[in-house]
């Protein structure tokens, strides 16, 4: 009789702690088991729904160029620090400031130019002007990157010098050429005319170069000569083809 009672006792000891075990089992918190199972930030779906920043292709060339010279002769700036200017003899007047403007006289004959030039630290990536063309047959305004000094070429006698940023502009219509021993007109368009100074701005990067007539238009062109003619001369012209033509004038210049 006692046998059979110790033997009910140790199955009931051994049920109950089973049940025991079972319980805990059942209800304690799940340990990690390997770090793939720890926390280590955002998960992969929620790092798959953020976009990078993407980085501007090649081609777009709406870039800031810092200007490195700048003067508004309107507000009463002077000209630009360390620039030159020449005439080829047939203005009278020369060129100079005067009328909040920079100016030369009526021509005296054909092919008359003005110049005003600057060596920037860097080949020439922009240049801009605010003109104020002439009521009736206005002469037009050039704003080129020369590879050297133009004004250092004419007193040496030496050939004009290259460019591969050369813009032409008159009212209505503006011209990009190139300069080699003779001028290659690269683009050309017209605009409408307004009342008033006209704005141009002529800018390259590489051999891509785009220019932003008054009403804001913005044309592209792509020429190696852009970047191979390349140099550090900013340069702005009056020009008059007779003597006809009546002077404009350069309200303000920049170049970068």
């Amino acid at each position: 009789m006692r046998s059979a009672w110790w033997e009910y006792l140790g199955l009931t000891l051994v049920g109950t702690i089973t049940v025991g075990l079972c319980y805990l089992a059942l209800t304690r918190d799940p340990v990690p088991t390997s770090a793939q199972e720890l926390p280590a930030g955002p998960s992969a779906s929620s790092a798959a729904g953020e976009s990078s920043p993407s980085s501007p292709s090649g081609d777009d060339v709406s870039i800031e160029i810092p200007d490195q010279q700048r003067a508004d002769f309107t507000a009463g700036d002077p000209l630009p620090a360390s620039s030159r200017r020449s005439d080829n003899g047939r203005n009278s007047p020369g060129m100079g400031l005067g009328a909040a403007a920079l100016r030369h006289g009526e021509p005296t004959a054909g092919q008359a130019a003005g110049s005003l030039e600057v060596q920037l630290s860097g080949p020439v990536q922009k240049l801009g002007a605010r003109i104020q063309f002439a009521d009736k047959s206005s002469g037009s305004v050039a704003l080129v990157a020369w590879q050297s000094s133009l004004i250092d070429a004419r007193q040496a006698g030496d050939p004009v010098p290259v460019s591969g940023l050369r813009l032409v502009v008159s009212p209505g219509s503006w011209r990009l050429t190139a300069y080699d021993k003779g001028e290659v007109v690269i683009a050309s368009d017209e605009y409408p005319e307004q009342p008033g100074p006209q704005t141009f701005e002529v800018s390259r990067q590489g051999d891509h170069a785009w220019v932003v007539d008054p009403s804001g238009a913005r044309t592209d062109v792509n020429d190696p000569r852009v970047d191979q003619l390349a140099g550090p001369w900013a340069c702005w012209q009056l020009l008059e083809e007779t003597p006809q033509e009546r002077p404009a004038a350069i309200e303000a210049v920049w170049a970068g």
